[in-house]
Order: structure tokens, then C-alpha cells, then sequence
């Protein structure tokens, strides 16, 4: 199966979900991808994941127009994501999911305050990255087996 995670600049939410579904199935296609990709990922992306053990170190942010062609069993999308994109036309079953998460990056707050902001949307994607390894894949992969 293949899953991309698209996010505005692929340099937090989309590399956090990633990596959380790769560690819980490593024979997925798991992709990210922005629509605006930044120059990387953000130092506090690194540093939450490595509190559970996920490092990024190998990862890069990539442009959404780099997976052009390609076609995705699920596609989940952010919730700050203009609204042509919420929609991508990348999947061949029309199965996408959006997360209504907002990015964690506040350019002018304290460090403190976006350490926490990153922590707080780690949290809330292991339980949406959880349930949609369960409640989603498991019916789909049994489908198509």
C-alpha cells in the first residue's frame, strides 16, 4: 500500500506522521510531501521525534510536484492546506483523509512555547497515525489480499 502525508512545507506534521507509521509497518510506501516545501526540517521536529526514539536525520523535505504520476492508496492531508489542495487528484481509490491540525511552528514565540506546541501535535498524531494504522489499513490491506 501506499500512503502520502502531504502538508504545506513537509518540514514538520507530514515528516512527524511519517515516520510513526513507518515504525509501525516498514513494508508500507509511506511518502511525504509539500505543497511549499521548506529549506528542511525543523530542529524542533528533530528533537520531539528523537524523544521517541525516531530519529530524521535521513529524511528531506520534497515538493509535492516530485510525485507527479504517482498514485496513492490514502492520502491525508492538514488542516492548513489551501482548499485545492485538500483534494489532491493522487489517489486511485479517492481515499483521503484530512487531519485538522494546525502547523506548530510559531515564527516570534518563545522557544518554549513552540517546544511545546511541537509536542502537543506529536501527541495528537501517534493517536491519529494509531487509529488510521488500525481502523484504516487493516480493512484496506485485508481487501485487497
Amino acid at each position: 500500500m501506499k500512503i502520502l502525508f502531504l502538508g504545506d512545507t513537509d518540514s514538520t506534521l507530514s515528516q512527524m506522521a511519517k515516520a510513526m507509521l513507518r515504525r509501525m509497518n516498514p513494508n508500507l510506501h509511506i511518502f511525504s510531501a509539500g505543497v511549499r516545501p521548506g529549506a528542511g526540517i525543523h530542529p524542533f521536529t528533530h528533537k520531539v521525534m528523537l524523544e521517541l526514539g525516531l530519529p530524521l536525520s535521513e529524511l528531506q523535505t520534497k515538493s509535492i510536484e516530485r510525485l507527479k504520476g504517482h498514485e496513492f492508496d490514502f492520502v491525508i492531508t492538514f488542516s492548513n492546506l489551501s482548499w485545492e489542495c485538500k483534494t489532491p487528484k493522487l489517489t486511485k481509490t479517492g481515499q483521503v483523509k484530512q487531519i485538522n491540525l494546525s502547523e506548530p511552528a510559531e515564527p516570534g514565540r518563545g522557544l518554549t512555547h513552540q517546544l511545546a506546541r511541537f509536542r502537543q501535535a506529536r501527541s495528537c498524531l501517534v493517536d491519529f497515525v494509531t487509529n488510521f494504522y488500525f481502523a484504516d489499513l487493516g480493512p484496506a490491506y485485508r481487501k485487497r489480499v
